[in-house]
């Protein structure tokens, strides 16, 4: 019975970012065991869980992840810092975005573009940025999100008005982002940019995405 209540509050940590996961430290505390692998002690319940005998719990590399009764995870710190930059983007915060980019940072989009195969960003990140940001009233659905070791993956809905005409552009796409000691060093974006210009219905979205939910909206 007390594994039962215990396990409805853990979710997700890393053995160095433990204080970033949801829930907090007054819920467990990660402790190395003498004998084998890594428990939690749940200080509100006064127990301790050792992996080596609880089959749902799985230590692997640098994760140590054990999923609730509903199969929820907390974020990372990793999937934490992808999804501040893109509220930093909806919010036009640029000092903000560059403060989570390494400073080679990169970004090619893969697909062909007007003149060029896999257009990239430019070396001055920060004028980029500052030309990209001011435009006002981004949404981003996100519909999922994956990790590996130092890349996160997120797949998601982003929406803008057109500066001009205020006709807003729908596109589905996927991020693939590689981190670097807490930061974003390089990523790729995979569209069709057509489909921006599709004018796409919410109907036509839902049969795209077989009517997956969003996880979470970011604007």
């Amino acid at each position: 019975r007390r594994e039962e209540n215990a396990r409805k509050f853990f979710g997700f940590c890393s053995r160095d970012q433990r204080k970033r996961t949801r829930r907090a430290s007054w819920v467990f505390s990660l402790k190395e065991s003498s004998h084998k692998g890594y428990y939690f002690t749940a200080n509100s319940f006064k127990i301790g869980l050792n992996f080596s005998l609880i089959s749902q719990y799985v230590l692997e590399s640098n994760l140590i992840q054990c999923r609730n009764p509903k199969g929820i995870r907390t974020m990372s710190a990793n999937l934490d810092i992808v999804l501040a930059i893109l509220k930093n983007e909806a919010d036009g915060d640029v000092t903000a975005a560059l403060e989570k980019m390494t400073s080679d940072y990169s970004m090619t989009w893969m697909y062909r573009g007007k003149d060029i195969l896999f257009p990239a960003s430019q070396p001055n990140v920060k004028e980029e940025l500052e030309e990209i940001y001011p435009i006002r009233g981004r949404k981003y659905r996100i519909k999922n999100t994956a990790e590996g070791e130092n890349v996160v993956m997120v797949e998601l809905i982003e929406s803008y008005p057109d500066p001009t005409t205020g006709k807003i552009h729908q596109t589905p796409l996927v991020l693939v982002l590689e981190m670097e000691d807490g930061k974003i060093k390089t990523g790729r974006h995979y569209c069709d940019p057509k489909l921006s210009y599709e004018d796409l219905s919410e109907e036509q979205l839902k049969q795209g995405y077989r009517n997956t939910p969003n996880k979470q909206i970011i604007e």
